[in-house]
């Protein structure tokens, strides 16, 4: 995931969402402006999944497929 902030949010929430809604992980930045941020989902199952990015400055939604 790439962050590219206004300004420097002192917390950032990012969930991870399966295709039937179910959160499958979660993770709170701080103090973030820029940059790129890894997730592991080598123990997610092949599909659709949701991540749900929430800010300060607003709230953003992205599909991403698993395929290993």
């Amino acid at each position: 995931m790439e962050l590219s902030l206004d300004n420097i949010a002192q917390e950032v929430d990012v969930r991870i969402y399966d295709f039937t809604g179910r959160m499958v992980s979660n993770r709170r930045l701080e103090n973030v402006q820029n940059g790129r941020f890894g997730f592991d989902v080598s123990r997610f199952a092949n599909g659709t999944y949701f991540m749900a990015i929430n800010t300060p400055e607003g709230f953003r939604s992205k599909k991403f497929q698993v395929q290993h």
